[in-house]
């Protein structure tokens, strides 16, 4: 056995082999229990060995673990802010390569951890570790204690990091943290910064050393002799010893024990759990010593009160720790127990064995918590540090439901929390302000309420904070504290003002309070944000006054959103300081004065959006400059004068919006240059002269506004075929004339087409039956002749065909029966002939159908009628149908506008249109109708306007029409009786018929 023995410390000592490949450590665990259990001073040392065993068949040992998990706590803590880690060939603080997850190894070929003490070393080699245990008064005075942040510092923790961060100026409102383009961290950021331990954490192992059994092999087997006797002597002391305080413990102590031998009595019982659960051994039951201390380090951890529910949180962490195999054989120290516990607190608390995801599998295992794993991702969610102290808690998009619970506050040497995208709906416990060494804290996307604890304002390491949920009440001045942020996004419910103390984040790079409702000004400490290279403050704030001059010190900013607020008066001049401007955004504010020229230094702009704010004067021609540009929208706004030329240089534009103004003169041909451009909108301007023939040159162009512009004239060029990709064309309330062209039908991306109220004139090209994709055809009037193409049935696609007020004649085609998906028929105002197709009855989307002023003829069939029952308004007036009025029109239901007047009908108005509830306009004037108004009218109790003039209608109109949403009604007065109405004349009204 000593030879053994002997050979074990010589392996760990020496070069890495086959049996110890470098990548691989052994247990600690079965080093520090290998002597003992060879000498059999622990009984249960085989019970370790066996534990060793299955973590050596999972090929991940406990000192692996541990080196892995230092390495990747460090990496992962970086990476979660958008750093990389970059290894030098001088960094001498990792025992391990990150790229190869290789030990180094020295000139002489020996295994060696660089910049580590001679202690460290031996430790590694014999893994003795000496354990400290406070006393429960200790552990009392210190979980009382203030916490002071100059008491406890972030432990095991070295950040060199190289900041990197993926920038989108286009994307309002939106924080990208990760990989990207790379900027410089700023210089506090560049040095190691390292900090001591707590009192709850252990001391660093400390070196035992073994001596080397020299001599002959009769000198090995006299010490073997002589040690085995020893052996054999003080086991036999133990077990009599052992004896003796167990029964007094059983006798003494039974009523301070928690019971471990029932269940909880609730949904989370053992019973219950998955198979990955939390499981015990009862051949290793704890002693009541153990539960004894257990109990008390808790419950001076946690209230009491607690645990007066079985079911709590609390309660069932306990339970399980008590009975957890891992905890009672593994030598804990109280800093260690505590972390368990609330590990397994946030579980239970959490809706752990319930409502995590797969992605959470590996919790709760009866392993060390630093080993805790799913083989669903591709990192660790728990990490530890050498001293086995959790250091992050990753647990992203986990399926956390529940409340976050106060005892997080025992982690207090955690540097990374990410608990984002989960279903956590409590308050923010005020104890997370003892986690001092929190470097990151993610908290987005989750249903947290009740206000932000200002106990957050003692997490001064903090780089990285984020909360996105529904948390009120205002931002605590106390976040002032955070004077190493580098990434602040909260995005809630908050109200009031911006405190002054956050002019302290002298290290902010990107700051998002957008969706929140925050009032009052921007304070002028903000100047202080040197390093600031986004600020969002957009949607929900009503953040007014004006944009401080001291804005201009922020010269590497590079992302100003403050969109929909009520920011007030000019822009400062200061921003032209801004030269890494690529993307400000103010629109919907109160924004008034003019665009300063300085602007023109913004050389790297990509994203401008100034509308709808008061901004005035004229554009100025230093916009040439933004060569970069790819988003301008500048309408609505009162900008005036013209548009100008060096426009034409924004070659790779995308976007222009300068419509709802009042610019004038020409459109300048340069913007044909504008060969990227996808939208393009000049509406609502007073643009005059011709449409460029440059503007058929935009290839890319899927949008196109140059409507509202009443002298803006031309025509439409047969080069608007060369608009391959046009898809929404508008050109309404302009001066264009000459005909639609046939090249138009080649535009088959088109949907929407809008040219109404122009001189227009010829016919409508039968190459429409081409446009498939078409859904809006409004082209109304105009002077367009001829008929309705039939072709314009294979448009499959149309919703609106409005072509009213122009000269078409002949028959409506059958064919437009074939549009299914048509709700608007709009062709009033032209001269078609013959009777209605039974067809366009029947397409079943029919909402709107107006036929008036025609030349239409036929009859209103019941047949038709019935088919028709998704109408909403039918307006068939100043045509020639006859015959009666069936019935069956009572079953219109949907009908809010019924117009019949001056046609050929006639018979009675049948009592079933007393059905059309919905009716608010009732025309039947100039028909030959005959016999009693229906008494029914009485149920149209939302009717507004009705005429029944000029027919032979007689009786009465009902009172509580008169009484209800009728106005000015009009009927024969010497025929029908009426207190409320008046004579009509016409299509005018006169006189009252009473008074």
């Amino acid at each position: 056995k000593a030879t053994a023995h002997r050979k074990h410390a010589s392996d760990v000592s020496s070069p890495p082999s086959s049996r110890y490949p470098p990548t691989k450590a052994e247990d600690p665990r079965t080093r520090l229990f290998h002597a003992d259990h060879e000498a059999g001073r622990r009984p249960e040392a085989a019970v370790v060995a066996k534990q060793a065993q299955q973590a050596s068949s999972r090929k991940l040992s406990h000192a692996e673990a541990l080196s892995s998990s230092t390495k990747r706590n460090e990496a992962n803590v970086k990476a979660d802010l958008g750093y990389r880690k970059q290894v030098g060939r001088g960094d001498k603080r990792l025992a391990f390569d990150p790229n190869t997850r290789k030990t180094p190894t020295s000139k002489d070929g020996s295994k060696a951890r660089e910049g580590t003490s001679t202690q460290e070393t031996n430790t590694a080699k014999f893994g003795r570790t000496k354990r400290r245990t406070l006393d429960l008064a200790d552990r009392r005075s210190f979980l009382s204690a203030n916490n002071d942040d100059d008491e406890l510092r972030p432990g095991a923790v070295a950040v060199n990091p190289h900041a990197q961060f993926r920038r989108d100026p286009v994307t309002h409102g939106s924080v990208v943290v990760g990989d990207g383009d790379e900027i410089q961290a700023p210089p506090f950021l560049q040095t190691p910064r390292h900090a001591t331990l707590g009192e709850l954490v252990d001391e660093p192992p400390q070196a035992v050393v073994l001596s080397e059994i020299d001599g002959n092999k009769e000198t090995s087997g006299l010490v073997i002799r002589r040690g085995l006797a020893a052996a054999i002597i003080l086991v036999a002391i133990g077990v009599i010893v052992g004896l003796i305080f167990a029964l007094r413990d059983d006798g003494n102590d039974t009523e301070n024990l928690v019971d471990v031998s029932s269940s909880p009595g609730s949904a989370y019982s053992s019973s219950s759990f998955p198979s990955w659960a939390p499981t015990t051994l009862p051949s290793l039951a704890p002693t009541n010593a153990f539960q004894n201390h257990v109990t008390g380090l808790i419950h001076a951890a946690s209230p009491a009160a607690w645990f007066n529910d079985t079911a709590s949180s609390e309660s069932l962490a306990l339970t399980w720790l008590i009975n957890d195999t891992f905890t009672a054989t593994a030598e804990l120290t109280d800093g260690q127990l505590l972390q368990r516990y609330s590990l397994a607190t946030l579980w239970y608390s959490t809706g752990g064995p319930t409502s995590w995801t797969a992605d959470a599998q590996g919790w709760m295992e009866p392993t060390s918590e630093c080993t805790w794993t799913s083989p669903n991702l591709e990192y660790d969610y728990l990490q530890c540090d050498a001293n086995l102290t959790l250091t992050s808690l990753r647990l992203p998009n986990g399926g956390l439901s529940g409340s976050l619970p106060a005892e997080i506050g025992l982690l207090t040497r955690l540097t990374s929390a990410v608990l984002s995208q989960n279903r956590l709906a409590s308050t923010l416990p005020t104890e997370i302000g003892r986690c001092v060494s929190l470097l990151l804290l993610f908290l987005e996307n989750n249903d947290f309420t009740g206000t932000m604890p200002t106990e957050l304002g003692r997490l001064t390491s903090l780089l990285a904070f984020a909360s996105i949920s529904g948390l009120t009440g205002t931002l605590p001045s106390e976040i002032g504290r955070w004077t190493k942020a580098q990434v602040v996004w909260i995005s809630n419910d908050l109200e009031g003002t911006l405190p002054s103390e956050l002019g302290q984040w002298n290290a902010l790079l990107n700051l998002d309070l957008g969706g929140n409702k925050l009032t009052g000004t921007l304070p002028s400490e903000i100047g202080r944000w040197s390093a600031l290279n986004s600020l969002s403050i957009q949607n929900g704030n009503r953040l007014d006054g004006t944009i401080p001059s001291e804005v201009g010190l922020w010269q590497n900013v590079e992302r100003f959103v403050g969109n929909d607020n009520a920011i007030e008066g000019t822009l400062p001049t200061e921003i032209g300081l801004w030269t890494n401007m690529t993307a400000f955004a103010v629109n919907k504010n109160q924004l008034t004065g003019e665009l300063p020229s300085v602007v023109g230094k913004w050389t790297s702009l990509r994203f401008l959006d100034i509308d709808s704010n008061r901004l005035s004067g004229q554009i100025p021609s230093e916009i040439g400059l933004w060569q970069n540009a790819m988003t301008l929208d500048i309408g609505p706004n009162a900008f005036f004068g013209s548009l100008p030329s060096e426009v034409g240089f924004l070659t790779s534009l995308t976007f222009l919006d300068l419509g709802d103004m009042r610019l004038s003169g020409s459109v300048p041909s340069e913007i044909g240059g504008l060969t990227a451009l996808t939208e393009l909108s000049l509406c609502c301007n007073n643009l005059s002269g011709t449409i460029p023939p440059e503007i058929w040159q935009l290839t890319s162009l899927e949008y196109m506004d140059l409507g509202m512009n009443p002298a803006l004239g031309g025509f439409l060029s047969p080069k608007l075929s060369n608009l391959s990709f046009l898809a929404h064309f508008v050109a309404s309330g302009d001066d264009l004339e000459g005909p639609i062209p046939t090249e138009a039908g080649l535009l088959t991306q088109l949907t929407w087409l809008e040219v109404p109220d122009q001189r227009l004139n010829g016919t409508l090209p039968s190459e429409f039956g081409l446009l498939t994709d078409l859904a809006v055809f409004h082209v109304y009037g105009n002077n367009i002749t001829g008929s309705i193409p039939s072709e314009c049935g294979l448009m499959q696609s149309l919703v609106a065909f409005v072509v009213d007020s122009n000269h078409l004649s002949g028959p409506v085609p059958s064919e437009l029966g074939l549009l299914s998906s048509l709700g608007e028929f709009l062709v009033g105002g032209n001269e078609l002939t013959g009777n209605v197709p039974s067809e366009l009855w029947e397409i079943s989307e029919l909402k709107e159908l107006d036929l008036d002023y025609n030349r239409l003829s036929g009859t209103l069939g019941a047949a038709e009628i019935l088919k028709a029952t998704s109408l909403m308004s039918l307006d068939i007036s100043s045509n020639s149908f006859q015959g009666t009025l069936p019935s069956e029109i009572g079953l219109l239901t949907r009908l809010t506008w019924l117009d019949l007047n001056t046609n050929l009908l006639h018979g009675t108005l049948p009592s079933q249109i007393g059905r059309l509830t919905s009716l608010t306009t009732l025309l039947v004037f100039r028909n030959n109708l005959t016999d009693a108004i229906p008494s029914e009218l009485e149920n149209l109790g939302i009717l507004e306007t009705l005429r029944l003039h000029d027919t032979n209608l007689s009786g009465s109109i009902p009172a509580s029409l008169c009484d209800g949403a009728l106005r000015t009604p009009a009927i024969d007065c010497e025929e029908v009786q009426c207190d409320c109405c008046f004579q009509g004349v016409g299509l005018e009204i006169g006189d009252p018929c009473v008074g």
